[in-house]
């Protein structure tokens, strides 16, 4: 086999399990939505997805230039 060769049978790593999904009512508009972490009673806010985005903080942008 070629180095660069596409074959996805040399990867090691086990197949991803399919993860487990919580139901929550989000704390802004009040939508029920299923979230991949079991929400407590007194923790932080659970937000849906279209919610989550007004106040998820901005990701910052890598302004460094590629060499390649």
């Amino acid at each position: 086999m070629a180095y660069g060769d596409n074959d996805r049978s040399r990867d090691r790593r086990p197949p991803r399990q399919q993860r487990e999904m919580f139901d929550a009512v989000c704390a802004d508009c009040g939508a029920a939505c299923k979230v991949p972490f079991k929400p407590s009673a007194n923790g932080k806010p659970v937000y849906c997805k279209d919610c989550y985005k007004k106040y998820a903080p901005e990701k910052k942008r890598d302004n460094r230039r590629s060499l390649f």
